[in-house]
C-alpha cells in the first residue's frame, strides 16, 4: 500500500490562495502567482489553455518528485466546484475523489471524478483506486471560525472570545440564525422558534445580544430555491447562529440543503452554536442525545474531532456522572461544558474558554 501525501503550494508569507476563491477563480484573485511555477511561467484564468509541460528545471524534478507513483487524489467538493471542475475533466494521474454529502449528482465516470460522502470513506475508497500507488489530498489550509457554547454567549469571557473571531464589535457585525434544530426536538416548537427569531429574553445570549442585522436561515427551505439564491446570503453574513434542538436533524438538513458543501469556503464567517447547534459539528453525539425519530444513527458532521456534552448541571439527567456514562459509549474525545463555557475552535487549535465548570474526557484506550 502506497503513502497519504499532503501538499500544497504556499508563498513565502503564509498565503495559499488569493481573495475570493471561487468559479473561475479557483487560486482567488490573483492567486495565480502560487502557481507560476507548475504552469511554466505567468498565466490567468483568462488564458485559453494552461500548459504544464513547460515546467523546466527545479520545477519540474519538484514536481514530479510529488507526482511520482501517485494513484488517486482527494479533494473538497468546495475545491472542485472552486476550480470549476478542472473543466469537466480530471487532470490529475487516476481517479479524482471528491469529497461530499450531495453524491446524487455524480460525474460520468469518463470524467475521472467520483463523489463520496465522508471523509474516512473517500480515503478508503482512494486507496481501493490507488491499489499499490500513493494518495494525494488536497484541499486549503482555512476552516470556518467555530463558537460552541450550551447557552450561548452567557458571560464576558465568552463574549471578548466572539468578538475576537469577528474582528469587529457585534453591534457592526451581521448575523443569520438557525432555527431548523428546533423541528425534529419534541420540546421545541413554533413558540419558540419565533423566541429566536423575535431575539426574545430566553434568547438574549444569542440573537438578542445587540447585532447590526438579523436575518433567518431555515435550511429546510433552501433545496426548493436552491444555492445561487441562498448562498449569497450566507457570504455576506458574517456570524450565523446556530440553536439547539436535536443535532441528528439539524445535520439531516445541513447536508440535504448543501449548506455543508458551502461552509469550507466561510473562512471569514463565525459559527455560534448553542447546544445541538454546537454538537452537530462533532462526528457523533452518542444515543443519549438523539431524539430525532428519523435518525439513522447519531452521527453527525465530523467537522470537529471531538464529541460536546452541554448544560452540564443544567438538568437533573445531565450531571457529571451522566457524562461519564455518556462518554464512555464514543471512541473520541469529549468536552463537557455548562452553561459558561466555550470551545473556541480557530487557526487550526481548539481552546476552552469557560467562567464555569467543563472536563474534557479521552476515550477508553487512548494513550495506552
Amino acid at each position: 500500500m502506497g503513502k497519504v501525501i499532503a501538499a500544497i503550494t504556499t508563498s513565502v508569507d503564509g498565503y495559499v490562495v488569493g481573495p475570493d476563491d471561487g468559479p473561475e477563480h479557483g487560486l482567488g484573485i490573483g492567486g495565480e502567482r502560487l502557481h507560476y511555477w507548475v504552469m511554466g511561467g505567468p498565466w490567468t484564468y483568462a488564458d485559453e489553455a494552461h500548459d504544464p509541460t513547460a515546467m523546466q528545471g527545479a520545477d519540474r524534478e519538484s514536481f514530479e518528485a510529488v507526482t511520482e507513483g501517485l494513484g488517486c487524489a482527494v479533494v473538497g467538493r468546495g475545491m472542485y466546484e472552486a476550480a470549476g471542475a478542472w473543466g469537466g475533466r480530471n487532470p490529475f494521474p487516476g481517479t479524482l475523489v471528491v469529497l461530499t454529502h450531495r453524491t446524487e449528482d455524480q460525474p460520468d465516470p469518463a470524467a475521472g471524478f467520483e463523489f463520496v460522502d465522508g471523509f474516512d470513506a473517500a480515503l478508503r475508497r482512494a486507496r481501493e483506486l490507488a491499489g499499490d500507488g500513493h494518495v494525494s489530498l488536497g484541499g486549503g489550509a482555512d476552516v470556518m471560525r467555530l463558537l460552541l457554547t450550551s447557552g450561548g454567549v452567557t458571560n464576558p469571557s465568552i463574549e471578548r472570545a466572539l468578538v475576537e473571531l469577528l474582528g469587529k464589535p457585534v453591534a457592526e457585525s451581521h448575523a443569520l440564525c438557525i432555527p431548523t434544530a428546533q423541528w425534529g426536538h419534541p420540546m421545541c416548537g413554533p413558540a419558540s422558534v419565533r423566541g429566536l427569531v423575535a431575539a426574545e429574553p430566553d434568547w438574549r445570549h444569542l440573537t438578542g445580544l445587540g447585532w447590526a442585522s438579523l436575518g433567518v436561515l431555515e435550511l429546510t427551505a433552501l433545496p426548493t430555491i436552491g444555492p445561487d439564491r441562498w448562498a449569497p446570503w450566507v457570504r455576506v453574513a458574517d456570524v450565523v447562529l446556530v440553536d439547539g434542538g436535536d443535532a441528528t436533524y439539524l445535520c439531516h438538513w445541513v447536508r440535504q440543503s448543501g449548506l455543508v458543501d458551502l461552509l469550507p469556503s466561510l473562512t471569514e464567517t463565525v459559527w455560534v452554536g448553542v447546544s445541538a447547534g454546537s454538537m452537530v459539528m462533532a462526528p457523533r453525539i452518542g444515543d443519549y442525545f438523539v431524539e430525532w425519530p428519523g435518525a439513522p444513527d447519531d452521527r453527525t458532521l465530523g467537522v470537529v474531532d471531538f464529541a460536546i456534552f452541554p448544560h452540564l448541571d443544567l438538568f437533573p439527567t445531565n450531571t457529571m456522572a451522566h457524562a461519564e456514562r455518556w462518554a464512555a459509549g464514543l471512541d473520541v474525545p469529549a468536552y463537557v461544558i455548562d452553561e459558561e463555557t466555550a470551545i473556541v475552535v480557530a487557526d487550526g487549535s481548539v481552546r476552552v474558554v469557560s467562567e464555569g465548570r467543563w472536563r474534557r474526557i479521552e476515550p477508553r484506550g487512548a494513550g495506552a
